[in-house]
């Protein structure tokens, strides 16, 4: 299942821990804050977004996998929602 990750801006201290433990979904913005580089994060790096998740000392970082009911809606739902404590 697809996984999307979100940065909630306000509570992002900046310190760039999860832009250096997975570089290739985060990347530390102008403001210092972070940003999330795609959309979705690819398989081969769900791990490493993992363990960015949580090494945010703010928690600041969501996780969410999404799955598609074709039947029934055309739109990606959550299917969980992973929030680093």
């Amino acid at each position: 299942m697809p996984m999307k990750v979100e940065v909630e801006r306000g509570r992002c201290s900046g310190c760039g821990r999860c832009a250096e433990t997975c570089p290739m979904v985060f990347s530390m913005a102008a403001g210092h804050a972070a940003d999330v580089r795609m959309d979705t994060v690819p398989l081969r790096v769900e791990s490493q977004c993992r363990k960015a998740a949580q090494a945010c000392p703010t928690g600041a970082i969501s996780m969410v996998v999404w799955y598609r009911f074709a039947e029934v809606e055309p739109a990606w739902q959550p299917a969980a929602l992973c929030v680093n404590s």
